[in-house]
């Protein structure tokens, strides 16, 4: 399966729920370039008999979640720039991997930019020789823990944690960092925070030097259930406490919950991430749909968002007004009237053929067109002049609503067919066929 998508540069979403990855070996560059890829579902995806990975997801910079939960790659020896240039990504789930047998991690998180917490504190580095630039420009990610890091076969980081500007929080106190082989950490942690704060067991010989920075330790971030407040890099046992700071997401606290997530309907003050979906997505982001679902219209066409219709609408066109409804149908049993759904018509209604009940513009069937105003009068914008209802001349000349009544073969009147109006007949005439002249009244009753 090595390269399978690679380069695909016009794919936006992939679905593979079903995907039988039981006996995949090889799955490097497999998603590689695929530059406007911004749904990813692997849920499927186990990889226990997978042996390389290198480059599977590199270069997908517009993709902002992927949850590997299920993956363990636990065959994997290679690893290098698996994640890298990924520079959307704000939600990596890697709980299930398994990485005793990898030999390299060198750029596998390269230039994710937007990372700010990574939960590896499951891999096992015991194997690994090579972590050069492996976390180099994650220039938001806050705190890293990499208490269970074993660089005994390691023989260079190189520039490892260089350029993650925002890092606060680095925990590198275990005994197992502790090594005896002559390894590269040039510019190990170069462009950083000077508010950084490294963990070291300053009691274990032979932790190596980094760029002069004692091993002192303040490691309160890192105990359990500790939150980190973004704003003011301050600890804190729970966002609940702080009197500003309440919200909370991925162990961080915030005044609100940030862009791209929106705020739990479950738990208070728990911020959770928007939904990444591949065809439609409610406003808030917390559902995927198929298709415009009854009930909601298109908000957004161009990121595909919907948002609910008033509740008396079955299908609607555009958001309520205080005026209007904009129901296109209505829902509840209720008749469709300019937009609005209300209980009963004034006048007499339409069924089509989707069953909807639409309140006719006026009394029986002599309007056309009519609208919410003209309506109230009784009154038509145009004539239904297939049933041949018309106007009559004259009449509506001092209409400055421009509105009219229509009729059918009203007594005393006769139709002017070249200018679509009836016309008086002559006095005498009850009927008539056309206008009336002193020798011809052109009665016919």
């Amino acid at each position: 399966m090595s390269q399978t998508f690679c380069g695909c540069q016009q794919l936006v979403n992939l679905d593979l729920p079903k995907f039988d990855t039981s006996s995949l070996k090889y799955m490097s560059n497999m998603f590689q370039n695929c530059s406007v890829l911004r749904y990813l579902d692997l849920s499927s995806f186990v990889g226990s008999s997978v042996i390389s990975v290198q480059y599977a997801f590199s270069g997908c910079t517009m993709l902002t979640s992927l949850d590997l939960s299920n993956f363990k790659a636990s065959s994997a020896t290679n690893m290098e720039y698996m994640f890298s240039e990924c520079q959307s990504l704000k939600s990596l789930n890697l709980s299930s991997f398994v990485t005793s047998k990898c030999t390299t991690m060198k750029y596998m998180f390269y230039n994710c930019k937007q990372l700010e917490i990574l939960d590896i504190s499951n891999f096992d580095t015991s194997k690994v020789s090579n972590m050069d630039y492996m976390f180099h420009n994650c220039e938001n990610l806050i705190s890293l823990d990499l208490s269970n890091f074993n660089i005994s076969s390691i023989r260079t980081i190189k520039n490892m944690l260089s350029n993650c500007r925002t890092l606060m929080y680095l925990n590198l106190k275990l005994k197992s960092f502790a090594t005896t082989n002559s390894i590269s950490t040039d510019d190990f942690m170069s462009n950083i925070s000077n508010d950084l704060k490294i963990c070291i067991d300053s009691s274990v010989s032979n932790v190596f030097s980094i760029n002069g920075i004692p091993s002192s330790c303040d490691d309160i971030c890192f105990q359990k259930n500790i939150k980190i407040i973004r704003e003011q890099r301050q600890c804190i046992a729970s966002c609940k406490e702080d009197d500003h700071y309440k919200y909370e997401l991925m162990n961080k606290c915030f005044l609100s919950c940030p862009t791209g997530t929106f705020n739990s309907s479950t738990v208070e003050y728990l911020c959770e991430e928007k939904l990444i979906c591949p065809n439609y997505t409610n406003i808030d982001g917390t559902e995927c749909f198929n298709e415009i679902k009854e009930g909601y219209y298109l908000k957004d066409s161009n990121n595909k968002i919907l948002d609910k219709c008033h509740e008396n609408c079955k299908t609607c066109e555009s958001q309520a007004t205080a005026s209007n409804t904009n129901c296109k149908a209505c829902a509840n049993e209720k008749f469709l009237n300019f937009g609005n759904c209300i209980n009963s018509c004034k006048y007499d209604y339409d069924t089509d053929i989707q069953g909807n009940n639409i309140c006719k513009c006026s009394e029986g069937d002599k309007c056309k067109e009519c609208s919410e105003e003209s309506y109230n009068f009784g009154l038509c914008i145009s004539c239904n002049e297939d049933d041949d209802f018309y106007p009559i001349f004259d009449e509506n000349e001092n209409n400055t609503n421009n509105f009219i009544n229509c009729y059918k073969n009203p007594e005393g009147y006769y139709l002017d067919t070249d200018i679509g109006k009836y016309k008086p007949c002559h006095s005498n005439c009850k009927v008539c066929s056309g206008e009336g002249t002193t020798e011809n009244n052109n009665c016919d009753m």
